[in-house]
């Protein structure tokens, strides 16, 4: 509804403010206000997530734009996200230069701010969008743009949409929407607490590997899935 630049504008607005309270909220008494401090962390940490994860997707309004490199796109998009735990080691290694956390985390908002700049600079506008992929689609940009229908119907029209895709390749859709969704919680479940499970395992040495998990998963991760997604187009 927003459109590519807005949101991911939007996204990156959000993290900033969550960075930003996640600074104040380090230097929050914790025995004085334990709950206050974890509530504040609690919820900035979500949100902040969720508006990095839209600012990520920004990158999909190029989409239409490059019809024929579509899957190269979406793996930019997926290389964003998986690169973006650089930013939680960029921290760790803040704290270790002698910066403090509640530092790091204003540094984190201040390139929020700076990423916002440049995504209004670089991301195509929701009418632009809709006018590439009209040319595309060969159809009127105007009658792609639901944004004006408000309410239950604009529901209803979505959801009749996504009836219709899944009734196309029903035993494919019914299966990925049961895998990907799986598989996706099951590796956040084990990025979110592998960490100690290193310690359990490898003892003193946990740390070094900890660091080195965190360096290669995202350079991979940046560089794999733009070259998957190239290879699929």
């Amino acid at each position: 509804v927003a459109g590519a630049r807005s949101g991911a504008i939007g996204g990156a607005l959000v993290s900033c403010v969550c960075m930003a309270a996640l600074s104040l909220a380090v230097g929050i008494d914790a025995q004085e206000h334990p709950g206050l401090q974890v509530g504040l962390m609690w919820v900035c940490f979500i949100l902040g997530e969720c508006g990095g994860i839209l600012a990520g997707l920004g990158i999909n309004g190029w989409m239409w734009h490059y019809p024929c490199q579509q899957m190269f796109v979406v793996g930019l998009c997926n290389g964003a996200q998986q690169g973006s735990s650089l930013a939680g080691f960029l921290i760790v290694r803040l704290s270790e230069a002698g910066v403090g956390i509640s530092e790091g985390f204003l540094l984190m908002s201040v390139m929020n701010i700076l990423a916002a700049v440049g995504f209004y600079v670089c991301l195509p506008s929701r009418a632009e969008y809709f006018k590439e992929a009209g040319k595309v689609l060969n159809v009127c940009a105007a009658s792609m743009d639901q944004a004006a229908v408000a309410g239950f119907l604009h529901l209803k029209l979505r959801l009749k949409g996504l009836v219709g895709i899944l009734r196309l390749f029903p035993i494919e859709n019914l299966l990925w929407f049961l895998v990907v969704p799986l598989g996706q919680c099951s590796f956040l479940w084990w990025a979110g607490g592998f960490a100690y499970k290193f310690v359990d395992w490898f003892g003193e040495d946990a740390q070094d590997l900890i660091r080195f998990y965190s360096l290669v998963f995202s350079p991979i991760g940046i560089l794999g899935n733009p070259v998957a997604g190239k290879f699929m187009d």
